[in-house]
This record gives C-alpha cells, structure tokens and sequence, in this order.
C-alpha cells in the first residue's frame, strides 16, 4: 500500500503522450492552444463609419455651427456591405450607415443628428473634429500581430474574435480519448426500477460528465458483469481505441472482484493497487502501450473523490493544461475529526464568510455510501489520520472542477 503523494506521482509519471491537432473553430470550444494564433488581417477589416450619418471631408465642414451651416450635396449612400464607388469631392457627402465603408474622399463622419437629416442636400450645423467617428482600419488588432498565446483554453469570446479575423482553424491539444467501463451485477439502468438487491448504475453518468466537463471525449460507456472473461475483453477492446480507460468496482478483494486480473489479461501492467487513504482505499492504477487505466472502486462517494482527486489533473494535463487542481485556502465552519488511522478526505462546501473570507463547512455524513455530500459538496480536503481540527484552522481545499 502507498501513500497518496506517492500515487499522485505514479500517475502523472505513467500519463499517455500528448497529441496536438488542427481542428476547426467549431470543434475547438474548451481546447487549450497548442501554438499561438496571430492576426492574417487587420481588425477592422476596413476603415468604417462608427455610426449613422454622412461622410464628409472635414475641410468643407470644419466652420460649422448651428448658426452658419454648411450646406452638402448627398451624392450617394454607403451601406453594410454595399459601399459606395465613386469618390468623394468638395462639397459633397455620402449618407453612410454603421459598419459600412468610408468613401474615398471621405475622412470625418456627421452624426445623422448633427445634420437636418435631409436626402438630396444636407445642412451640417456642427462638426466635432477631424477624423471623428471614423474606425480607421488596423487600430486596433494589425496583420501578424499575436492575438491570442499557446496554453489559452478556448471560450466563446476566442472564438469568435478568431472567426472575425478569418481564423478558421487553430492548434489544440487533442482531446483525451476516455473509455468508461462500469462493472456490477447488481446494476441496472437509471430509468429501471431495480429489482431486490439491484441499484442503478450512477457512476457511469458521473464518470461521462466529469471526463467530459474536463474536456475529454467520451468514446465508450459501457455496464459490464462480473465476468473474467468479459471484463478482459472490454478493456482489451477499449484499449485500441482510447487513451484513458476508467474502471468502477471490482478493484478490492471479492470473489467477483475481477478488473485487475482482466486488466492484466488484456495487457496493462499494474503500477499500484491501494493507497493509504479514506475513501478510495482499493484505487488501482495501470499502464500499457501508452495508455493508462484507472480503477476506481464502486461506491459513488468513493469513485467521485478518486476521480477528482487523481482523474481530473491527468484529464487536465492530457487536454494541454497544467497537471494539479483548482484550489482554495479557507476557514472550518466548524470543528472536524478523523478518527481513522488512514487520511480521509472530507467532502464541504465553500462559502463566503460574513467577515468577507472563505469558510468550509464539512458535510455532515461523510461515508462513502452517503450519497447526501455529492448533492452538499463543491470540494474535497483531505485530513490526516488520528487528527482533530478546530474550528477556524485555515485549510487548503480542493474544488471540483466546476468549482
């Protein structure tokens, strides 16, 4: 049996290979840049109006006021996408919409209520400055200037700027490739009424979820019995297919504990089995041909903290971030004791405090077969053996990944 810490770098030594791919826009969403992205244009595109008005030259305007207008013939319009082609002379001016092109000739924009709003000719009664409410082409983003650096997850906003540039593709790290393979006899699907000694299968969805919130993908889930046999088979077929295979129940000393030994049928190497913790004591770790299995054991409360606590940064660090957690220091609500000769991760939730800090406040059952701290919880933190906390210790906890 091995500490925690020494699981942890287990883990992260015996982690895939990671793999970079070209991927559209549409497919980048939550992906981390594998390279940095630069500008192919400038932004804006073109030098645009800034607003509804008329385009002007400010030498024919600049003496106007609403007692001495100046009086401008309209020689056209310049639309969104419909720009006008001919160029501007003295004494003339382009109606001229948000977003649409300035006219050659063109170098200062009236607002349309600066004006006496007229078609054929126009009376500017005031004239700002030069060059006002003219978006010039390039101020703000220039061709083959860096938009965005290597190491940046992708969100809505990214890509949309990237879109308007004319980005159409960028760099990522691939997606970790995850299969899910649940084992139980005993279980059933969600919407099944299970008979006497059944339960529904949950950790499935949770393992999916979680993989997927990371931004894995999910290529298999799948329930299978407690048979040697079969077992051996899903991971042997699960192994030509993904980079990470995640395992739940039949890890600890049963008789119909079969996912170790059908893990080692079906190739991997065992690079440890139990770590000296509370709960996910029987947590099994292996490794073959550059993949890696986890196997978590069967209990919800138990599979969920193993895979936030050693899924999660290895999801993370497959998908091009850092490998570690997102973390918090924070104040006990209330006094907490571990009784138990292992460390054991306590499930709580934080809060902000009245005093404007951050307090956690356990869950009051902890077990790991009480489903009530995955409904209470946002974060695990992990309490030595034998140890008894006071209320107010600053303690350092660990969020889920969705904080």
């Amino acid at each position: 049996m091995i500490s925690i810490e020494e699981a942890t770098r287990l883990v992260q030594d015996h982690l895939p290979s990671r793999r970079v791919k070209r991927v559209s826009l549409a497919e980048a969403l939550g992906m981390v840049l594998a390279e940095a992205v630069t500008a192919p244009e400038p932004s804006p595109r073109f030098t645009n109006s800034a607003m509804d008005g008329y385009a002007v030259r400010w030498e024919d305007v600049e003496k106007a006021s609403s007692g001495q207008p100046v009086r401008l013939r309209v020689v056209g319009e310049s639309r969104a996408g419909a720009p006008f082609q001919g160029k501007l002379g003295a004494g003339e001016a382009v109606q001229i919409s948000t977003g649409a092109l300035l006219p050659t000739g063109a170098d200062t924009v009236i607002p349309m209520e600066d004006t006496d709003g007229e078609t054929a000719e126009i009376l500017v009664r005031m004239a700002a400055g030069p060059g006002k409410n003219v978006r010039i082409a390039g101020e703000d983003i220039a061709p083959g200037e860096q938009v965005l650096t290597a190491g940046t997850t992708l969100r809505p906003n990214h890509i949309a700027a990237l879109a308007a540039l004319g980005v159409s593709e960028v760099k990522a790290w691939a997606r970790p490739q995850v299969a899910i393979l649940v084992t139980g006899n005993e279980l059933v699907p969600v919407g099944e009424e299970p008979k006497p000694g059944q339960i529904r299968d949950a950790n499935g969805i949770m393992l999916e979820l979680l993989c997927r919130w990371l931004g894995a993908e999910v290529i298999l889930r799948e329930v299978l019995p407690d048979d040697p046999d079969r077992i051996s088979q899903a991971v042997e077929e699960a192994t030509g297919r993904a980079d990470v295979i995640v395992m739940t129940g039949g890890v600890s000393v049963g008789s119909h504990d079969h996912v170790k030994a059908g893990a080692e049928r079906a190739g991997f190497h065992p690079v440890f089995w139990r770590v000296w913790q509370k709960p996910g004591k029987p947590l099994f770790f292996a490794s073959a041909k550059d993949r890696v299995l986890f196997g978590l054991p069967g209990n919800p409360v138990s599979a969920f903290v193993c895979a936030v606590r050693y899924l999660a940064p290895s999801l993370r660090w497959l998908s091009g971030r850092e490998f570690g957690w997102d973390t918090v220091k924070a104040r006990l609500a209330r006094p907490v004791e571990n009784r138990s000769e292992r460390p054991t991760f306590f499930q709580a939730k934080t809060h902000c405090a009245s005093d404007g800090g951050t307090e956690l406040s356990p869950c009051p059952k902890q077990g790991s077969h009480m489903l009530s701290s995955l409904l209470q919880a946002n974060s695990i933190f992990l309490v030595p053996a034998a140890t008894e906390w006071p209320e107010g210790k600053e303690v350092e906890a660990i969020l889920y990944p969705w904080g």
